[in-house]
């Protein structure tokens, strides 16, 4: 993104990660362990193998391809 940040999903663990170069800093943005189909914050929102991530306008939010739920998310981020 802008502030140069790189997001990944982690297929088999079902997370969204930030990664910051420079600072040596992941966060998971969303997901956990689970592998279900839960809307929410955080690790609230789970996900069954999600993929391909791609920006949405503006540099807020993320659209996932939650792929074992069969759907498109979007993840808000605020930083």
């Amino acid at each position: 993104d802008s502030k140069g940040r790189i997001f990944a999903s982690e297929f088999d663990k079902h997370t969204i990660r930030s990664i910051e170069p420079g600072k040596d800093l992941v966060t998971t943005l969303a997901g956990g362990t689970a592998d279900t189909h839960v809307d929410g914050l955080g690790s609230e929102a789970t996900f069954f193998h999600p993929q391909r991530l791609i920006p949405a306008p503006g540099g807020k939010s993320l659209y996932a391809l939650d792929t074992g739920n069969h759907s498109i998310r979007v993840i808000t981020f605020g930083r």
